[in-house]
């Protein structure tokens, strides 16, 4: 304050003091002489004059000492408001609501010191308010730099256009990105594309639209890793609503999902054995029906119960029984495809699903497989321990178009192969079951037989037209079966061919052959005619068939040109180029090489000439009908003059009639077989038949016999 502005406070303040002290000493004096005045006596004296001064002075003294005492104290308290003001005015600008409060007290004529000092008052306050807040502001924002950056969550912070402005430790944590490796970069850039899930696009819409988005997406780490992540992605607007920044919170839930895999997977798998239980076992044969249904395949349910667990259990103890559950388990899982399921019901009950079966045989050689890996040796305790199945099998749609009914249906049949005496398996359809177990039964007894050489020969001989003399002979095979007699070729053949026992059968038949034609040589038996040997397909495809071969005729001793092997066109024609490379070896052995069954393929003069072959026989199709069918006959006539062209013998096979035989000379075939000459019959009759054949007179040999005994006469 200004020390002219200080004078006219205090002229103005003495002013008002004599003012007051003029006005009090005035009242002072009426008050005294009105209470000395009395009647006749004059108002006004000069005594009373004395009085109302002398009463002045002395209030007008009493009043100085005390107004002046107060106005020393004002001039104090107004100098200290002073350097307060100025002070303040320094630090802050004078807001206008101080300007206010000013021209308020001048014009209501308050004390400007007492408005100032309130008003300095109320603004210290707001100061301290504020203050306070700004405090907080800090501490606040400090604390949110703390959390950014301890949070175990990553966060990620863009600008409106999507590029990262800032990041936490966690996201360099979970990532392996930096913060100045990503600044810059678009946000959710690392999010791998998954088929159906929600794509980026969609993403960001309804970020626009709702403001917020959670949800799981495949992330990519800095090593190319890939993670899944539970991301909340929201955005932040002004107060306008224009969009300042996105935020993007994210973990990683590897762990999560883990878990959660873990759970279901124990929630359908069996603890034991780790097997799918009846629940995942419902859920993927209802599957397996509506894939089968839509593609119009089949599938087929195995229901397997194992044979005296209970024993094991009661008498082993239940550890043992689990191990075994266990080893059973392992070995089914082995048993059978990758596409194909093993579950476990309970106990030791156990279903095979099989997808898309080809039919009842393919399921009945599985079923044995299974029945057959179940029993071998299992190590419990210490002891080989030996168990058995039973199973029952149900097919989809014949059995049942519900998993629950195929399922009953398949323990129905459980049931039945378990009734039956065990190990065994049965189909729910009675028919289907009798034929595929009458098969099984086949192929074990044929094992069995070929371990036992339960086989014999039978020989059918083959005459020549020109001398009507016996000149060959087809070795054929009996089973005689212990308890059903003897067994023709037809009836296991086909599953020997099927199951691949025709190659240990084959070597037996080509063993005996060698052996028995070895035999007649030391028996001075009159045979020296060519033994025909029937091959199958696996033979010939066989890499060690050859081999084989010229060890048998090593071991026996057998003359090579005393054997001769028969081949079909289709084996042939399988695969011409190998079929050239057996033949060609067995040729350069000493064997002889026919094709059987011909005409039934599509053999041609080329194929023949590239073969080494040394007759050909005429499938019995063709002789039937003749001389009734003149089609018959032409084809007879082209097969007899192909033949002939290509300078080989040429056999006729099944010739019943005279009739068959005159036409089939007339055509010009060299050998004849059939029921008209003889049956297949066993080595004791066929010895006896060439004795009566060796004691016809002599004739001029044909072109079979020349050969023979021109081989003969090399070998000796």
């Amino acid at each position: 304050m200004s020390a002219e502005r200080f004078q006219s406070i205090a002229r103005q303040t003495l002013l008002r003091f004599v003012l007051c002290a003029g006005g009090l000493a005035l009242l002072v004096f009426l008050v005294s002489d009105g209470l000395t005045y009395t009647e006749g006596s004059a108002f006004f004296s000069w005594e009373s004059l004395g009085y109302l001064l002398s009463t002045f002075v002395l209030v007008g003294g009493i009043l100085t000492l005390s107004i002046g005492k107060w106005m020393l104290e004002s001039a104090r308290r107004v100098q200290a408001l002073q350097r307060a003001v100025v002070h303040f005015s320094d630090q802050h600008r004078v807001s206008l609501e101080f300007v206010r409060a000013l021209v308020e007290a001048r014009a209501a004529r308050r004390d400007e010191i007492t408005v100032v000092a309130d008003i300095l008052e109320r603004m210290a306050d707001n100061m301290e308010r504020h203050e306070n807040l700004r405090v907080r502001e800090e501490a606040k924002q400090h604390l949110w730099s703390r959390v950014f950056d301890s949070s175990l969550d990553a966060i990620a912070i863009s600008a409106r256009d999507r590029r990262l402005l800032t990041v936490n430790e966690a996201f360099h944590r979970i990532t392996g990105y930096g913060e100045e490796e990503v600044l810059g970069n678009e946000m959710l850039s690392s999010t791998v594309s998954i088929p159906n899930e929600t794509p980026l696009t969609q993403i960001w819409a309804a970020v626009e639209t709702n403001g917020y988005w959670s949800g799981e997406l495949l992330d990519k780490r800095k090593d190319g890793t890939l993670y899944p992540r539970w991301l909340s992605l929201s955005v932040v607007r002004d107060a306008s609503h224009q969009v300042t920044n996105y935020i993007a919170v994210f973990k990683d839930i590897t762990e999560q999902k883990e878990s959660e895999a873990r759970f279901i997977y124990q929630a359908n798998h069996d603890r034991l054995t780790g097997l799918p239980n009846r629940h995942l076992l419902q859920d993927r044969l209802s599957r397996a029906i509506r894939l089968a249904e839509r593609n119009q395949n089949r599938l087929a349910v195995l229901f397997l119960d194992l044979d005296n667990f209970k024993w094991v259990n009661d008498s082993l103890g239940h550890a043992t029984g689990d191990q075994l559950l266990i080893s059973v388990s392992q070995r089914l899982q082995a048993g059978v495809r990758a596409s194909d399921t093993v579950a476990r019901l309970g106990g030791d009950e156990f279903v095979v699903l099989l997808q898309q079966p080809t039919g009842h045989q393919e399921l009945a050689i599985i079923a044995e497989k299974l029945i057959k890996v179940i029993e071998q040796p299992i190590v419990l305790g210490g002891y080989d321990f030996h168990t058995t199945t039973s199973i029952g099998i149900s097919i989809y749609p014949e059995d049942g178009t519900d998993s629950d009914i195929l399922l009953k249906h398949a323990d129905t049949a459980m049931y039945v192969a378990k009734a039956s005496g065990k190990s065994g398996f049965r189909f729910f359809d009675l028919e289907m079951n009798r034929q595929a177990v009458a098969r099984v039964e086949v192929e074990r007894d044929l094992r069995r037989a070929i371990q036992e050489q339960e086989f014999e020969l039978y020989f059918q001989p083959k005459f020549c037209l020109a001398t009507e003399r016996l000149c060959g002979l087809e070795a054929l095979i009996r089973w005689q079966h212990p308890r059903r007699g003897l067994i023709q070729p037809d009836d296991f053949i086909p599953v020997a061919e099927e199951t691949a026992l025709i190659i240990p059968l084959g070597e037996w038949v080509i063993r005996a052959v060698c052996r028995q034609v070895v035999s007649w040589k030391d028996q001075d038996v009159p045979y020296h005619h060519r033994v025909a040997i029937n091959l199958s397909l696996l033979q010939v495809e066989s890499d060690a068939f050859v081999d084989t071969v010229e060890r048998i005729l090593e071991e026996t001793g057998a003359p090579p040109q005393l054997i001769e092997f028969e081949l079909t066109e289709s084996m042939v024609l399988r695969n011409p180029g190998r079929s050239a490379k057996v033949l060609q070896r067995l040729r350069r052995l000493g064997i002889h090489l026919a094709l059987d069954d011909f005409g039934t393929g599509y053999s041609s003069l080329s194929h023949l000439r590239q073969l080494p072959l040394d007759a050909i026989k005429i499938d019995r199709s063709f002789i039937q009908n003749i001389p009734n069918s003149g089609e018959d006959n032409q084809i007879v006539r082209m097969i007899v003059a192909l033949g002939k062209s290509a300078q080989m013998i040429v056999i006729a096979e099944g010739v019943e009639t005279t009739l068959q035989k005159d036409c089939l000379s007339h055509l010009g075939c060299d050998f004849l077989q059939g029921f008209l000459f003889s049956r297949p019959i066993p080595r004791q009759e066929l010895e006896l038949l060439l004795l009566r054949d060796n004691e016809k007179k002599a004739c001029p040999p044909c072109i079979g016999c020349h050969q023979t005994l021109s081989e003969l006469v090399e070998l000796k």
